[in-house]
């Protein structure tokens, strides 16, 4: 009889009247919720715990922690089913294979659908490219603050000029009054140079910089978002295209179209590069 404890598995041989802890060497938490029997060759125990599914090799006497794709680490359930072990977390069902063999087949043939898709660009190349084609880089934003601390450097320039005219035309009071006679036109110009030391450390132009830097953030995720979101739908498509192909020839018709206008789609954001790096 095993039982689930909050400080690990306890067992009992003699119908429950008497108990002692289970091994738990390779145990990472002891908090179990929930016990699973798997009647193999030796026997399997699986354990609900807070830090993912593990499983007991009574031969070998230890555990092993099972976590690869495993998202939510807190097991809530478990469940065995003829082939798989559910495990019931807060992000959703979780799913190990019991058998080995159909798990390195499944893995096998997980690679080969990878390979297939090897030659087409990562997702985090096709968000680079959106980035760079919508000119939302942070190069960007770092560049403006660059920019506005080199401005400081450079001075307010000043020109100014003034005529003086009072005595330009005026009428001879010497030897001949009735004479209009022309004087010298009296111009001053003046030039001046001022530098804002304040700029150094702060100038108006942060402030604008950093209302810009904040739209385009808030632009780049949305972008992101979009282009990572449409990629792996179409992935997903072609995928069941590889692996469960359709019988109905207007379905497979209206399949591939789709996955036409994802490309499309991925192309519009990326300025064309998604299906020039796949066509290379």
């Amino acid at each position: 009889i095993y039982a689930a404890t909050n400080r690990g598995v306890i067992v009992s041989s003699d119908g429950g009247q008497s108990w002692r802890y289970l091994e738990q060497s390779g145990l990472a938490s002891t908090q179990i919720k929930r016990l699973a029997f798997s009647p193999e060759n030796p026997p399997l125990l699986y354990a609900a715990t807070s830090l993912g599914v593990a499983r007991y090799d009574a031969k070998q006497k230890r555990w092993q922690l099972l976590t690869s794709g495993l998202t939510g680490r807190v097991v809530n359930d478990l469940a065995l089913s003829t082939t798989a072990i559910l495990a019931a977390t807060a992000e959703g069902l979780y799913r190990y294979p019991l058998n080995p063999a159909q798990t390195e087949e499944e893995a096998s043939s997980l690679n080969e659908v990878k390979e297939h898709f090897a030659h087409e660009p990562s997702v985090l190349q096709v968000q680079q490219a959106a980035i760079r084609y919508a000119e939302v880089h942070p190069e960007k934003i770092a560049a403006w603050r660059q920019q506005a601390r080199w401005q400081a450097l450079l001075p307010d320039l000043t020109l100014s000029t003034d005529t003086n005219l009072t005595d330009f035309r005026h009428w001879d009071s010497g030897t001949s009054p009735d004479s209009l006679l022309r004087g010298e036109r009296d111009i001053d110009w003046s030039a001046s140079l001022t530098w804002d030391f304040g700029d150094f450390v702060w100038s108006t132009d942060q402030t604008s910089i950093d209302s810009r830097s904040k739209l385009m953030v808030e632009l780049r995720d949305d972008i992101v978002d979009t282009v990572t979101r449409t990629y792996f739908e179409r992935r997903r498509l072609q995928a069941v295209q590889l692996t469960h192909p359709l019988a109905d020839s207007a379905k497979q018709l209206e399949q591939a179209l789709r996955i036409e206008e994802l490309t499309a789609l991925i192309d519009g954001l990326t300025g064309g590069y998604f299906s020039t790096d796949v066509g290379d």
